[in-house]
């Protein structure tokens, strides 16, 4: 994937200042590429994604898991992940990974999209330290 980085910001656990501030600026576009484990918690509509506000990021994989079929199982299992590199191991055997992935980056589209009002185009990219990008 070929990207220019020379108008790229690092925004950590902040990505709904990030936006806040893109829309200010008026920005048209905005691309934004994060680590599964931040946005999982942006589809669960957290968008300062730091530790100490909350963690329910297995959670919604074990959600997005039993709306795909998951048994109970399975998503006893997912809940008791410490990372979110397992729980995706977890998804790939059972078949379902790309479909949760697929919920999972939905939703957190929706809530970026509803941050900027939809006054800004925009683009996620997921990526996971073993399989790249996931979405």
């Amino acid at each position: 994937m070929d990207i220019s980085f020379e108008n790229s910001i690092k925004f950590s656990n902040y990505l709904g200042e990030v936006l806040d501030y893109a829309v200010e600026l008026n920005f048209v576009e905005i691309l934004i590429v994060g680590h599964i484990g931040k946005m999982v918690k942006v589809a669960g509509g957290m968008m300062n994604t730091h530790s100490n506000n909350g963690d329910f990021r297995m959670e919604v994989f074990g959600c997005y898991a039993a709306l795909c079929g998951a048994s109970q199982a399975v998503v006893g299992e997912i809940l008791s992940s410490v990372t979110t590199e397992h729980a995706l191991s977890i998804l790939d055997r059972e078949n379902i990974k790309k479909e949760v992935v697929r919920k999972i980056s939905e939703r957190a589209e929706f809530y970026i999209n509803k941050r900027v009002k939809r006054n800004i185009k925009t683009k996620l990219i997921i990526y996971s330290n073993e399989d790249g990008i996931i979405n």
